[in-house]
């Protein structure tokens, strides 16, 4: 029974690794990337973005606080929730 609970436990651990691992080189694709990456979700919510998506949102705001244009639109992190665990803004 011992054995059991402790091949158990030997499995969570594994299985708790590889998930750390998995969303480790996740993120580092996604922040590497040079491509722009948005994700959202059902309900049209930022969920991940990338700094090339927020490059890219800056290059296309330029000239938008010229006259008789609409004014500097907002940045993506302003859509985006915090990070999981972080208790700050982005």
């Amino acid at each position: 029974m011992a054995a059991d609970q402790e091949r158990e436990q030997s499995s969570a651990g594994r299985a708790v690794s590889a998930m750390r691992e998995s969303a480790a080189r996740f993120n580092g694709i996604i922040q590497s990337a040079m491509d722009a990456i948005i994700t959202i979700d059902e309900s049209q919510q930022i969920v991940i973005f990338n700094p090339a998506a927020e490059l890219n949102a800056q290059d296309s705001r330029a000239g938008e606080d010229e006259p008789g244009k609409p004014g500097r639109a907002r940045a993506l992190r302003d859509y985006a929730p915090p990070p999981r665990g972080s208790g700050c803004s982005p």
